[in-house]
Parts: C-alpha cells; sequence; structure tokens
C-alpha cells in the first residue's frame, strides 16, 4: 500500500476538494492510502470522508493568516511523515516553501497538481502584485522540484509549469452513475423549491471573485426584464456571500435568485435545471461543469474556461468582454432548444470522464512509480 499526504486543500468542498474526496469513494481496495493536511481555522466540511476511508486529518495555521506559524506547523509534521507521496496542490507558484521543506525534512516522493490557469488571490494592491510576480519568477524552477507533475488540463499545465513536457493530464472524472437524468428528482426537487413552472439557470462554484457571480447576478438582472420567469440557483459558500445577498437585494432580484450554499447533492440541483452556466475569469477545468453535462445540461461559459470541458458537444463559449445584451440573447436561445439529458452520460464516460477512469490511471503511475523506486 501506497501511502499518500495531501496538502493545498480547503476546509470547504470546492473542485480540489471534490476531487480527492472522489477518488477516496472509488478507490475499491487498499492500493492507496489518504492523509490530509487542512487549515485548522474552520470545519472541515469532509472530515467524516477522511476518516471513514481510513484516513487522518492534520490541521494547521492557516498560510494566509500567519504565514509563520504555518511554515512551523508544517515543519514538524514533515520531520515526524513516513509517507511515499506527498501530493500539493496549487494554482499558483507564489508560495514555494512547502517545496523546499518537503525535500529538506522527508523522503517522499513529491506530486505538484496544478489546478489553475490564471493568478487568482483575495489580496489587493501591492500585496497582489508581489505575489503575481513572485509566480512567474517560481514557476521558472517550480518543475524541479517535482518528481510527478499533475495538470486538471493543458491550460493549467501551462500556467504553472514552464516546461510542459512530462506533465500528466489527471481528468476530474465524476461519478457518472450519480449524475444521471431522473425526471422525478427533477419534479420533486422543482416543486421543493416552488420553481415548476420557472426557466431554471444554474451556477456552481465558490462564491469568490474568480468565479464572477456578480457579473451573473447583472446578467440575471437583464434577463428578468425580457422573462419573468427566470430563476438562478447559486450553489456554493464563499467570502463574498454577503456582498452577493446584498447586490441581489439592491437589485430586487429575491423572485429571481435562489442561494442554496453548499449542498451534497449537487447532482438533484442539476438535474432540476434548464441551463448551466460559468462566466469565471479563470478556470483550471471545471468538474461542476463536466458534473452538469453529464446530467445532460446545456452549458454556457466564458472563454477562460478550457476548452476540454466541451465532452458533449452542448457547451457553448462566450466572451466576458461581450455586453450583457449578448449573453442575455444566448441564454434565451439556449433555453428553446431540446435536449435529450438521457444519453450524455454515455458520451461523458465515453470521453474518459468517468471517475473510474481517473483512479485506475491514478493508481497505475502511483504503484508503478513506486515500484520502480523500490
Amino acid at each position: 500500500m501506497k501511502k499518500i499526504l495531501v496538502y493545498g486543500v480547503s476546509n470547504e468542498i470546492g473542485g480540489i476538494e471534490g476531487f480527492f474526496i472522489n477518488i477516496l469513494s472509488h478507490l475499491n481496495d487498499t492500493s492507496l492510502s489518504f492523509d490530509f493536511i487542512t487549515s485548522s481555522n474552520a470545519i472541515c466540511q469532509y472530515e467524516k470522508t477522511i476518516i471513514e476511508n481510513g484516513g487522518k486529518n492534520f490541521k494547521v495555521t492557516a498560510w494566509g493568516k500567519n504565514p509563520i506559524a504555518h511554515n512551523k506547523e508544517i515543519k514538524e509534521l514533515l520531520k515526524k511523515s513516513e509517507y511515499d507521496y506527498i501530493w500539493t496542490n496549487a494554482t499558483s507558484a507564489s508560495n514555494i516553501s512547502i517545496y523546499k521543506n518537503i525535500k529538506k525534512y522527508t523522503n517522499s516522493k513529491l506530486i505538484i497538481h496544478s489546478h489553475g490557469s490564471a493568478f487568482e488571490s483575495r489580496n489587493t494592491g501591492l500585496k497582489f502584485k508581489i505575489l503575481k510576480r513572485l509566480h512567474f519568477l517560481n514557476k521558472k524552477t517550480l518543475k524541479n522540484y517535482g518528481d510527478i507533475l499533475f495538470a486538471s488540463s493543458k491550460e493549467a499545465s501551462s500556467w504553472l509549469f514552464e516546461d510542459v513536457r512530462n506533465v500528466e493530464i489527471i481528468k476530474n472524472g465524476v461519478d457518472i452513475k450519480r449524475f444521471l437524468f431522473n425526471p422525478k428528482t427533477r419534479k420533486n426537487i422543482r416543486e421543493e423549491l416552488e420553481i415548476s413552472d420557472k426557466k431554471v439557470l444554474i451556477n456552481i462554484g465558490r462564491l469568490e471573485d474568480v468565479k464572477n457571480q456578480s457579473f451573473l447576478l447583472d446578467i440575471v438582472f437583464q434577463l428578468s426584464k425580457v422573462d419573468n420567469n427566470i430563476v438562478l440557483l447559486l450553489v456554493g459558500e464563499g467570502s463574498l456571500e454577503k456582498i452577493l445577498k446584498r447586490k441581489i437585494r439592491d437589485l430586487n432580484l429575491n423572485k429571481h435568485v435562489i442561494l442554496l450554499g453548499f449542498k451534497s447533492n449537487i447532482e438533484d440541483y442539476l438535474v432540476a435545471s434548464d441551463l448551466f452556466i460559468l462566466p469565471s475569469k479563470s478556470e483550471g477545468l471545471s468538474i461542476a461543469a463536466i458534473e452538469a453535462q453529464t446530467t445532460g445540461l446545456t452549458c454556457l461559459v466564458s472563454n477562460n474556461v478550457p476548452l476540454e470541458i466541451n465532452v458533449t458537444e452542448k457547451v457553448n463559449y462566450m466572451s466576458l468582454n461581450h455586453p450583457i445584451e449578448s449573453w442575455v440573447n444566448k441564454i434565451m436561445n439556449l433555453l428553446i432548444k431540446d435536449n435529450n439529458r438521457l444519453e450524455m452520460a454515455y458520451v461523458v464516460e465515453q470521453s474518459g470522464f468517468s471517475i473510474q477512469n481517473t483512479v485506475e490511471i491514478i493508481k497505475n503511475i502511483l504503484v508503478k512509480e513506486g515500484k520502480k523506486n523500490e
């Protein structure tokens, strides 16, 4: 059994966290064992899943809260660790201290997994500029630290690694059976939310600037003038929740936007919807877009979302530079198209985006790499 320590995940369930939860849920053997490092300033939403699958969750101070305390706690943890692999997850190369510490204090093989395609940071002003500059300086040597390089897409590979050769593209596989279209579920959720007669848009993601939900509210505001039956479901949590709530109130969109928060059964809400919309400023890939397609949904996404997600040919791209009216017109046109939603799950599975396929690829790489170094 290969022991793996995962670093670079948050306490909340987002795309990266969902990726590992899916892996844990579909291993079906003891070839790989996963422990996690998460920040201690909040409850870990998926700690139960980690423990149920035989793993441990080590809580450390968040780097953004106290970098000195974070590095000290990480060093102490690494000194005591005995892992075959330490799997780090990153969207930028601004801070490479974790890679240096892993090489200094452990004999573990280092996996660096890129999930981003553009610079993301909650910081502003001078600090933002410094971190962005550090990213472009550090990425020139980043690949030298990694024994294995992973990326969620070609764009994510180019973004983090100066040289994209020898980077393994790991598809963010989904549980195909879980996301099958179900008419009964659709009816039940729409009745529960009192949207049975509505045209329903859905967005799934962290409520953060990079996901661009504020722009989406501007779109819905204009849509509501064209069609009073439009409703947007916002699924997710994040630091902008209060700001978005205020904007919904200011634009008088209370009847047109439903904030659902975190949902463990996002498949039910995708099935209940009519169009998936993702106006992100950047995306490493987008598990949510793959899940949406598996339920048979047509998708409208920004051109910052990688082309690799379009596995069903039901994904439509639009530039954020286009006027809101163009987005409105496109949405109205897509909502009137007929969909055969059941057959799309098969298309997604054949494209290699099933979680079973992803797990097998990871097992083959890590077990093979492990044997090579024995």
